[in-house]
């Protein structure tokens, strides 16, 4: 999962859906899922935990929220421990996020159509820059109409990666689920 070029993460749109995203390859094949928990729970909405799972069900990630007044999300192999995070960099005004390993800042999320966003309360497209300035990843999300299980609308959130080593590639897989979300919390009245 990690090395594929291009992720959709797809669930039913509406905020009363149950459903666990699905995670579908650029030939939307069905390659894992995204299970939430709250309180060891299963929740969809307000997940504090996430467990990224491949096609068999078996855990690939496991990104757990350790918000506490800044964003700070914590990614972890389920077999061997955390490996990296993603953080609120600034306390005040619109966040900015790094992704950090040990410590140190290997790349930042980068909201685009900032303007636009905060007018409409839109979602904004992304991209993950790397410290040399250069994209690595980029996510956007739309509302479609597809025949996955059944039919209605579906929020699909795609990422594009470009051949990233690990640890990088989980903290941009762990980005794709939850930077969004902390962007679409943000107030701007």
């Amino acid at each position: 999962m990690l090395t594929e070029p291009v992720l959709q993460f797809v669930c039913q749109a509406g905020l009363l859906v149950h459903e666990s995203p699905m995670i579908l390859d650029r030939n939307d094949l069905r390659i894992g899922a995204v299970l939430g928990l709250r309180n060891g729970a299963p929740a969809t909405w307000l997940a504090t935990e996430l467990h990224v799972v491949d096609a068999h069900d078996r855990p690939v990630l496991l990104i757990r929220d350790k918000t506490f007044g800044t964003y700070r999300l914590v990614v972890e192999r389920p077999w061997s421990g955390p490996i990296g995070e993603i953080v609120q960099d600034n306390v005040l005004g619109s966040a900015r996020l790094s992704l950090r390993v040990a410590g140190r800042r290997v790349g930042r999320v980068h909201r685009e159509n900032w303007r636009k966003w905060r007018k409409w309360r839109e979602w904004s497209d992304f991209s993950i820059i790397d410290e040399s300035g250069d994209e690595i990843a980029r996510v956007t999300r739309t509302v479609e109409t597809k025949k996955f299980p059944i039919a209605g609308k579906y929020v699909v959130t795609r990422l594009l990666m470009r051949g990233l080593p690990d640890p990088v590639a989980s903290l941009v897989v762990a980005s794709a689920l939850k930077a969004g979300r902390v962007f679409s919390s943000e107030r701007f009245d």
